[in-house]
């Protein structure tokens, strides 16, 4: 479970980094925002191993944050 918590804070950070490059207009905002697609599929990914409560809950914010991602890729 260690390695699934460092990957939900780094899906997490990576995301909150989209956040603030899109609210800035910054020029980076889709090329991070792939990566932070490629981290929240895995993130969920990760997350569907374990019957935790705390994963449970956070499988379909992944999935959702890599969809939104992916649209703002493909723009």
């Amino acid at each position: 479970m260690v390695a699934c918590g460092r990957l939900c804070a780094d899906c997490a950070s990576v995301c909150e980094l989209v956040h603030a490059l899109l609210s800035r207009e910054s020029p980076w905002a889709a090329p991070i925002a792939r990566v932070a697609m490629k981290v929240s599929i895995e993130c969920a990914a990760e997350g569907e191993k374990h019957d935790d409560e705390y994963c449970r809950a956070c499988v379909p914010v992944c999935r959702a944050a890599a969809k939104h991602l992916q649209e703002l890729v493909e723009r």
